[in-house]
């Protein structure tokens, strides 16, 4: 499929989007117009919380590309997860390929170990956030007797293979393209990683899963919304695996269903589930577009007098 192909599927897809929700909410204004803030308390929370989120992923963007000699300074390993952020919520994935084109030109970084340290992040992210889902699943079916047997299926098998993926593995040799750039990458991967670089990275994406966690109950305390900490398990891992799937800008859509299928098991309406993806949305999306123009333009500017 061409890329000029995908852009416009990508942009009906979006706009499709656009209009379902447009309906959606004319269509359940009622539901929407009774849902109010009662807690200012806790949107500042989650506003103050965001800026912390972002900072643990900057490290690990520091700590993933430190075995291949490179030292990151603070405003490259954070303004570097600041416009990647901005760059994927308006383009799919573009964010990504600022971060790469970055990497190549100021640290001579090839795309093939840039790849290496993407699946580095993703192994480690499924590694905890899938074990997450699955307690979340289990403590709903403690408290409230539901239990979803093809979400667990999904989060075992997903955690089946990241477990895989940190141990030496190959592919079949069957000659095909793909096959052979998943064993390359395979084989970069299972070279570069370290017992000490893979604590590292697994303490920091608990210590991340933790706040996007919190982030998520102060977001459902917003509306008053009573639930347990537990309860956030669930969709924040849920928010990961959709992120992981960007057909849309900003992954609309996508994210939303993520939160509002187990909103809705915890006793929500689905207009009250929107509410919740809305306000996360909102406090990640402030500091999104705040700090990824600022570190756009700082991170540019030195590249420009190098030209010079």
């Amino acid at each position: 499929m061409s890329i000029k192909l995908k852009k416009t599927l990508s942009s009906i897809i979006f706009l499709a989007i656009i209009a379902f929700f447009v309906f959606y909410i004319r269509g359940h204004w009622s539901e929407f117009s009774q849902i109010k803030v009662v807690s200012w308390w806790a949107l500042i929370g989650a506003l103050l919380l965001v800026p912390l989120s972002f900072y643990i992923q900057g490290l690990i963007i520091k700590i993933v590309v430190q075995p291949f000699g490179i030292d990151l300074k603070f405003r490259e390993y954070f303004g570097l997860l600041a416009v990647t952020l901005m760059g994927n919520f308006l383009i799919p994935f573009s964010g990504l390929g600022f971060r790469g084109i970055y990497l190549k030109k100021v640290y001579k970084f090839s795309y093939a170990d840039f790849m290496t340290t993407l699946i580095a992040v993703w192994v480690i992210n499924f590694l905890i956030y899938s074990p997450g889902g699955l307690i979340g699943l289990i403590f709903l079916k403690y408290r409230l007797g539901i239990f979803d047997w093809r979400l667990a299926t999904i989060f075992l098998g997903v955690w089946a293979i990241s477990i895989l993926a940190l141990f030496p593995l190959k592919l079949t040799k069957i000659k095909n393209r793909l096959v052979a750039f998943i064993n390359q990458a395979l084989g970069r991967w299972q070279k570069f990683q370290t017992p000490t670089l893979i604590q590292n990275l697994v303490y920091l994406t608990i210590i991340q899963f933790f706040i996007t966690a919190l982030i998520f109950y102060l977001c459902y305390r917003i509306y008053g919304f009573k639930i347990n900490f537990m309860d956030t398990f669930l969709p924040n891992s849920l928010g990961l695996y959709s992120f992981f799937i960007r057909l849309v800008p900003g992954n609309l859509g996508i994210f939303e269903l993520a939160v509002v299928y187990p909103s809705k098991v915890l006793g929500l309406s689905a207009a009250q589930g929107l509410s919740v993806s809305a306000a996360n949305r909102l406090v990640n999306l402030v500091w999104t577009f705040a700090l990824g123009l600022i570190f756009s333009y700082i991170l540019v500017r030195p590249t420009n007098k190098e030209k010079k």
